[in-house]
């Protein structure tokens, strides 16, 4: 399984590590992506529990951050095919 998540956030630790992000402040976020599991609790009752692949944590403080860099690349890509909305 470690090595299925790693192969995941890779990419996109990839794309920090490519903007000179600190190796601690990148070594902090693998492990803490590597830790993300979520349940649900419906009445009572819970799930039972998923490792989180993809995406941010909701209300984290780098959430915002980390959704600008992973969009920056889309953004970019994009441009390059010549592809999405232009101004007149």
């Amino acid at each position: 399984m470690l090595s299925y998540v790693n192969n995941i956030l890779f990419p996109y630790l990839q794309l920090l590590i490519d903007r000179h992000l600190p190796k601690n402040i990148i070594g902090v976020l693998h492990d803490w992506y590597l830790r993300c599991f979520v349940c649900v609790r419906w009445r009572g009752s819970y799930s039972h529990c998923c490792h989180i692949l993809a995406g941010v944590r909701q209300g984290g403080i780098l959430s915002p951050l980390l959704f600008a860099v992973h969009m920056d690349v889309l953004i970019m890509i994009l441009r390059q095919r010549g592809l999405g909305c232009k101004p007149f």
